[in-house]
């Protein structure tokens, strides 16, 4: 095959598979972060929340089909700062998975907290599966001790979804960032 055949057969299966990839989710039908729950005392922020909307049909196929289906949840605190970019003061990730075992007809499901497995169960029922996937329930944040109690800074969470695209294909399904104020989170619950 020559140079030019080549070239061709890379702009055409480059423009299949970016034309076959998935739009990404509008704001107003994708998924969102919802029901926030906050929690402050002096050295800890803990912050409980629910992703709505984030599954389909095809989703769920995955799901029975005995794929692994994965969240990977972040919830950030930030410091704004006047002329540069918004300083990081905490940060924790929550990873939740589940997989169907055909063997036992069970969803097995974990939780990883900054990496470090924290729970494991099984579910014969999908809807706690999927409630798993998308809840988290009491992370604490630590909050450093020289945090000024000003309005600068700022809660952040957001939810990833991991798939694939003709289960070869990686890619992620991200709600929006949901944010507030910090003097605005003491003991609140957000929709």
């Amino acid at each position: 095959m020559g140079a030019a055949a080549g070239r061709s057969a890379v702009v055409c299966l480059t423009v299949v598979l970016g034309t076959a990839a998935p739009a990404p989710w509008a704001a107003d039908d994708g998924p969102r972060v919802a029901e926030v729950a906050v929690k402050r005392d002096p050295t800890t922020l803990t912050v409980g929340f629910r992703v709505e909307s984030a599954f389909d049909d095809r989703l769920d196929e995955e799901m029975a089909a005995g794929l692994p289906v994965t969240f990977v949840h972040e919830v950030e605190i930030r410091r704004r700062r006047t002329f540069w970019f918004n300083g990081l003061v905490a940060k924790k990730t929550i990873e939740t998975t589940a997989v169907f075992d055909s063997g036992t007809r069970q969803f097995v499901l974990s939780r990883r907290v900054d990496g470090a497995p924290v729970e494991t169960s099984t579910t014969p029922q999908p809807e706690q599966a999927r409630r798993f996937l998308c809840t988290v329930d009491g992370v604490g944040v630590p909050l450093p001790s020289d945090l000024p109690a000003d309005d600068r800074n700022e809660l952040r969470l957001r939810s990833t979804l991991a798939t694939r695209f003709l289960l070869f294909f990686p890619y992620d399904i991200e709600t929006p960032w949901w944010e507030a104020p910090l003097p605005a989170l003491e003991d609140a619950r957000v929709p």
